[in-house]
């Protein structure tokens, strides 16, 4: 029997829930539907720590390793936050993409760069089914630095756990971290 809770039974009721949110009904339904799809991500957050774990031993470098699960107040933040237009800022709350986040730091550009270049080869990724969601180069805000001055590469992923780990469950395939 499996710790963390399940996804709820479907993307749409979480989407329903969280446009209701951000349209100001609060209730505890909704809320609860969109907190279960967010603690779902506990699975997702510990299948990528020991994904990045075992890579980390392999690799000859200091490198440091944390997590987090977005905590519920700031996912209901987000739903909640809106344009200058008043639009929505998040409209889709499975499309959100950081409920489940590894953050691993490095001592030199270098050893980022090579890590991460062994994390996507294909010898690192031969038994792995998750996929990187996007181009390498499109979240590099090394080369790329926010006008905050912010620094780091964001490599996205959609889990699509083995079904001997996670059942069969099709709802579990493609949640990100």
């Amino acid at each position: 029997m499996s710790t963390y809770p399940p996804p709820p039974a479907s993307k749409r009721e979480v989407n329903r829930a969280g446009k209701a949110i951000a349209d100001g009904e609060e209730s505890d339904e909704n809320i609860q539907v969109v907190d279960q799809w967010r603690a779902a991500h506990g699975y997702v957050i510990n299948t990528f720590q020991i994904f990045f774990k075992r890579r980390v031993e392999k690799f000859n470098a200091s490198i440091e390793f944390a997590q987090r699960l977005k905590r519920r107040s700031t996912v209901i933040d987000k739903i909640t936050r809106r344009h200058p237009d008043g639009r929505p800022l998040m409209s889709d709350v499975t499309s959100m993409q950081d409920f489940a986040g590894c953050r691993l730091i490095f001592d030199t550009l270098e050893d980022l760069t090579q890590f991460r270049d062994y994390v996507h080869s294909s010898q690192s990724m031969e038994h792995v089914a998750h996929k990187l969601k996007h181009d390498r180069a499109k979240y590099d805000y090394i080369s790329h630095p926010k006008a905050s001055g912010y620094r780091g590469i964001h490599d996205i992923y959609a889990h699509y756990p083995r079904a001997h780990r996670r059942g069969s469950d099709a709802s579990n395939r493609g949640m990100g971290c």
